[in-house]
């Protein structure tokens, strides 16, 4: 899907409102309809397709500021916008990344993680 952290990170662009609202900011009434959010769910895809299309090898290296995980290659950055930042096994890196938690939420990115990506069994 479309992230916003492309946008912003690695190609300077302002963020995108396709809905005209963030969705924190949004009431319920605000929310899109299901056809709505099926359109816009395929435009996403399309749109992120092309722009990782257009992210030359070389910008792949690049480092970028990112102000929940800090110093990211746009390599980095791409993964975990194409993953939807799922977790690996080994969590050594989510863990070193992980910041106290934030103001806004109260919730670090470690504690989100785990929710988000739990460990896996082992039998």
């Amino acid at each position: 899907m479309e992230d916003n952290r492309v946008s912003t990170l690695v190609r300077g662009t302002p963020l995108r409102l396709p809905f005209g609202i963030e969705v924190r900011a949004a009431t319920v009434e605000q929310y899109p309809t299901k056809q709505q959010l099926l359109n816009y769910f395929h435009e996403a895809r399309a749109v992120t397709e092309q722009r990782l299309r257009d992210t030359t090898d070389r910008d792949f290296d690049r480092i970028v500021e990112e102000i929940d995980f800090g110093r990211l290659t746009v390599r980095e950055v791409w993964t975990g916008v194409v993953t939807s930042f799922a977790c690996r096994e080994n969590r050594t890196d989510c863990e070193t990344r992980a910041r106290e938690p934030r103001q806004d939420d109260g919730v670090s990115l470690l504690e989100a993680a785990s929710v988000a990506c739990p460990q896996p069994a082992h039998t």
